[in-house]
């Protein structure tokens, strides 16, 4: 009888064990999926900033000729 729960406490502790392996497995592919989109999401900040300097040092380029235009019309 006592091997018997032995056997069983062993077999318990097997699956506890491997039950704490996956939810770590788990967790881990969730990190990195996580990681993934962060990094994505950074790409697209910078690429935002990026294009609204651009778009900025545009538009004060057409203000200038504009401006100058403005001037010689004058």
């Amino acid at each position: 009888m006592k091997a018997i729960d032995e056997a069983i406490m062993k077999s318990n502790e097997e699956l506890m064990l491997e039950n704490a392996i996956d939810r770590a497995r788990d967790h881990r592919e969730r990190w990195l999926k996580f990681m993934a989109l962060a990094d994505e999401q950074l790409e697209l900040s910078n690429r935002y900033v990026r294009d609204m300097g651009i778009l900025k040092r545009k538009i004060k380029a057409e203000d200038k000729k504009k401006k100058r235009r403005f001037l010689k019309w004058l």
